[in-house]
């Protein structure tokens, strides 16, 4: 059993089977359904009894006109869930579905979870069914093009820059697509999907890769977002600002080959190697990371660095961390604000 097989049966594993929308929101709590509807309202609710709440939402969720504008906020995973679930009458056995799939539609009732055995199984309340059923996806799919383009880019950013403002995203937005509404990309950013993560900060809103959303890594967060202020963002082509958009992306080719053909030597394996080479680029992201700090991680895992080999693999980190693109320099590499940014005086 993989790991995304393991989360979705244990995240299914209490789940009462409720077939009625109601039973369903009933399950959630006072809280959970509040921000279910700030969340799809873009406005705070106040106290409210939770029968209250049941309500709301139970009747946002029979409506084909709220379930339209529901839709029309998804992105592509995620309507693709959906036209799977609908055109397979409502019920999906699937262990393999990413959690980042399904979070939204669960989050706001649309769907839910229960698992019979080792079986994963993503179904719809019959009341929230008979109306989709009705509905014709294939009209959102503009919109969720759009969507699409907005999250990729944003998720892509935040990896990149490790820290951006709303202003940030649609800039970049209209220069590589062409105008967006801004009212459509803070609504989309409002959606708590799995990889958003915000702080408020001096009242600014900013956007910021998970790692820095702990408090642990708080002067650092503070020590990029005013060294960002003095540099402006490294800008990439599309192609290569979109590769972010996967977490496990790095670019591999700032890494040296003798450096990959020495960790073989070492008895690393190849998925190894890649692990290990990711966490060092992301470890030099951060910038107060020191090249030799990585000697020690290279160590806890196992490899035997002899004396006379010291100064070899200091060498290969220098030259990665000389090449990876790093938050605090707003996206440029230590190469390339040497060479490329000194006559502006940065």
């Amino acid at each position: 059993m993989n790991s995304v097989e393991k989360i979705n049966l244990n995240n299914a594993a209490d789940t009462p089977i409720v077939r009625d929308l109601k039973g369903l929101l009933n399950c959630f709590t006072a809280s959970d359904l509040r921000y279910a509807l700030e969340m799809i309202k873009g406005k705070k609710f106040g106290k409210i009894s939770k029968k209250k709440l049941v309500m709301m939402l139970y009747e946002m969720l029979t409506n084909v006109n709220e379930l339209n504008f529901l839709i029309s906020q998804l992105v592509d995973n995620e309507l693709k869930l959906l036209q799977r679930i609908v055109l397979n009458n409502g019920v999906l056995q699937d262990n393999g579905v990413s959690i980042e799939d399904y979070h939204i539609l669960y989050m706001f009732g649309i769907v839910f979870l229960f698992r019979r055995g080792n079986k994963f199984y993503i179904s719809m309340p019959t009341d929230v069914y008979e109306v989709m059923k009705d509905i014709n996806i294939d009209d959102f799919i503009g919109d969720v093009k759009e969507n699409t383009k907005i999250y990729e880019m944003y998720l892509a950013m935040i990896r990149l820059y490790g820290v951006i403002t709303i202003d940030d995203l649609i800039n970049a937005y209209n220069f590589y697509y062409g105008e967006v509404d801004r009212s459509k990309v803070t609504m989309l950013l409002s959606w708590h999907r799995i990889d958003r993560h915000m702080v408020i900060i001096d009242n600014g809103r900013y956007y910021v890769t998970n790692i820095l959303e702990d408090d642990e890594f708080g002067d650092v967060r503070d020590k990029i977002i005013e060294r960002q202020k003095e540099i402006p963002c490294k800008r990439l082509s599309l192609e290569e600002l979109l590769k972010y958009s996967d977490f496990d992306y790095f670019d591999d080719n700032i890494v040296p080959d003798d450096f990959r053909k020495y960790l073989k030597k070492k008895n690393v394996s190849d998925k190894k190697v890649d692990s290990l080479l990711f966490s060092i680029c992301n470890h030099y992201k951060l910038g107060h990371e020191y090249v030799a700090t990585t000697f020690e991680m290279l160590i806890n895992n196992g490899i035997d660095i002899k004396e006379d080999e010291l100064q070899m693999v200091l060498n290969y980190l220098i030259s990665i961390y000389n090449n990876t693109r790093l938050w605090i320099n707003h996206g440029w590499t230590p190469i390339e604000l040497r060479d490329e940014m000194v006559n502006e005086n940065i």
